[in-house]
């Protein structure tokens, strides 16, 4: 049986978001916590993440190392909104293994970007990677997108 894909979502706090964690952030740790979990996990089983570009060039950086090391590449999957895709770096836009989810309206109704609502392109993102077809999805306007995205059992 393959192994199950490990999922990570994480990011460093944001200084102008008032959400009470910035005063709180211990960056080194937080880094130290994503390379010791990749250290570990890509080796061994799928990889799956959103690709926040605090998290990406640490997921990048230690999926080259570890590619040098061992026979096989490890297999490696990240989700990106195309609400930011005005941000996306170049080795984002090259990497291979990047599932690039569209934008939707407060209505769930795939939109160009600048019509798009920031908080439901996030959550049919977070759907795609952790939704399977057969499960609704937890904001009842992105229930169109069920049968496109997720993988069965």
């Amino acid at each position: 049986m393959a192994p199950k894909p490990i999922f990570l979502s994480a990011s460093e706090p944001d200084p102008t978001r008032d959400t009470g964690y910035w005063n709180s952030r211990n960056l080194v740790n937080l880094r130290a916590a994503v390379r010791a979990l990749l250290g570990y996990v890509l080796p061994r089983q799928p990889f799956v993440f959103g690709g926040h570009p605090a998290i990406t060039p640490l997921v990048l950086a230690m999926e080259d190392r570890i590619a040098h090391d061992q026979p096989d590449k490890p297999q490696v999957l990240m989700f990106l909104s195309e609400y930011f895709a005005n941000r996306f770096s170049a080795d984002v836009m090259s990497y291979d293994g990047k599932v690039v989810v569209p934008c939707v309206d407060r209505d769930g109704n795939v939109t160009a970007r600048e019509k798009a609502d920031r908080a439901m392109s996030l959550a049919l993102m977070r759907y795609c990677m952790i939704g399977q077809p057969k499960t609704p999805p937890a904001v009842g306007a992105l229930d169109r997108h069920r049968d496109r995205f997720g993988q069965d059992g």
